[in-house]
């Protein structure tokens, strides 16, 4: 999938293709800013990667997030996760 198709996902994109439902692994998702704040009223987290992530707790996947790029990949913060989505 390059950049473009990537810009055209809707959150229910990323939903599993069958309703096996979670896992059970748990996957973390970093912020598009990697800092994961910005001074803007309305942000990439809170336009895009937050709805994203309350689509996918509905249909049961185990996902926490956004974190923070610069911090997520740290040991105590790795463990935590099966699966890290960065942007």
């Amino acid at each position: 999938m390059n950049i473009n198709e990537v810009n055209k996902l809707e959150p229910e994109d990323m939903l599993p293709k069958s309703n096996a439902g979670d896992d059970g692994n748990c996957k973390g998702i970093t912020g598009l800013n990697p800092h994961c704040e910005s001074g803007e009223k309305i942000n990439e987290e809170k336009k895009h990667i937050i709805p994203a992530i309350k689509i996918l707790r509905k249909n049961k996947i185990h996902i926490e997030g956004p974190f923070s790029a610069d911090t997520i990949f740290i040991e105590n913060q790795i463990k935590k996760f099966d699966v890290i989505v960065g942007m």
